[in-house]
């Protein structure tokens, strides 16, 4: 399991939930060949999506994003969630 982090300024909270739908569909829809012609179980991806607020500092930011994304884990796995 890795936590990967995307900012993507000037964007709403609605683009980014659909930015990350997206994203996680292609992951889940991309089996990866393995040996001899088989492929991996559909792989699996959870999104947090946190929006910057003028008294947030870079590192808030980053931690309410973690705060979501787990929350998501913990939510059933393989979700994007927002605050």
């Amino acid at each position: 399991m890795r936590n990967l982090r995307l900012f993507s300024p000037q964007t709403t909270l609605i683009q980014a939930k659909q930015l990350c739908e997206r994203i996680r569909e292609v992951i889940e829809s991309t089996p990866i060949p393995l040996q001899k012609g088989e492929t991996t179980e559909p792989l699996t991806a959870s999104f947090g999506v946190a929006i910057y607020e003028q008294d947030m500092n870079a590192m808030q930011l980053v931690e309410e994003a973690d705060r979501i994304l787990y929350f998501a884990k913990r939510s059933g796995k393989n979700l994007v969630t927002c605050k």
